[in-house]
């Protein structure tokens, strides 16, 4: 692959990235864990649950892939020199 093409593969990751951590948050945050309130200590709601799991996921595929997209931006400037 020309440096060219790395380039452009690793700056589109790093789109897909932003627009992921944008989207969805970094996935370092608090989870709620499915409770709706502080008091109800058993009271989950599923649904809360599963989002937070999502958010979660697509959290770390957006840190994921720009990381990805930074490697292949170094990789390419190496290719280069």
């Amino acid at each position: 692959m020309s440096p060219r093409v790395l380039n452009v593969c690793g700056l589109l990751c790093n789109l897909v990235g932003v627009l992921l951590l944008f989207r969805y948050g970094m996935p370092y945050r608090i989870a709620t864990g499915g409770r709706l309130f502080r008091w109800e200590l058993n009271a989950t709601d599923e649904q809360i649950r599963r989002r937070d799991l999502l958010y979660r996921f697509l959290g770390w595929i957006g840190v994921v892939a720009i990381v990805v997209g930074t490697g292949l931006q170094v990789w390419a400037t190496l290719r280069q020199a």
